[in-house]
């Protein structure tokens, strides 16, 4: 068992054990891998610090991914992508933890300027856990937080091409 589904199993129980009202969202981010968006991650990563020598390294990779499909055991013409990562590339996975973490801070924000309901307890220190294309996310079962993470959801799918499906 992970870290994180020990926190989240940890967690769930608490708010259990103290009878406080939370809903548990799943989140499932669609085609994740595929559909992260190179303008977004390139400037998130200059927003972050990284050199502009390694963004244009990074620029390029991604610009150079093409893929084939077999017809009859024969190759067509490449096709260029003009989004998303790479599966089985080993860097990909750490591009993604770049492109997903801001949604963390996102709903830090949102819980700070009242846009969702502080949950209850000193031990809460998170509200979302992510892990791998998923993530878990608490809120407090009202009508207003459940409409205000939908919205985010939605913003934040716009702006990163990262769609979410509850």
């Amino acid at each position: 068992m992970t870290t994180s589904s020990m926190c989240v199993r940890n967690l769930t129980r608490k708010f259990h054990r103290t009878k406080s009202p939370t809903l548990l969202l799943k989140l499932d981010i669609s085609k994740a891998f595929d559909s992260v968006r190179w303008d977004y991650l390139l400037s998130l990563m200059l927003r972050r610090g990284f050199p502009m020598r390694w963004c244009n390294w990074i620029s390029a990779l991604l610009s150079t991914s093409t893929s084939r499909i077999m017809l009859n055991g024969t190759p067509l013409d490449p096709i260029q992508h003009g989004w998303g990562l790479r599966q089985g590339d080993p860097l990909s996975p750490l591009l993604f933890i770049l492109a997903i973490d801001p949604l963390h801070r996102l709903l830090q924000i949102a819980t700070e300027r009242g846009l969702l309901s502080k949950l209850n307890g000193r031990a809460v220190r998170f509200r979302v856990s992510m892990y791998a294309d998923d993530a878990v996310i608490f809120l407090k079962p009202t009508a207003r937080d459940v409409s205000n993470i939908k919205e985010l959801l939605m913003i934040f799918g716009l702006v990163t091409g990262l769609h979410t499906t509850l």
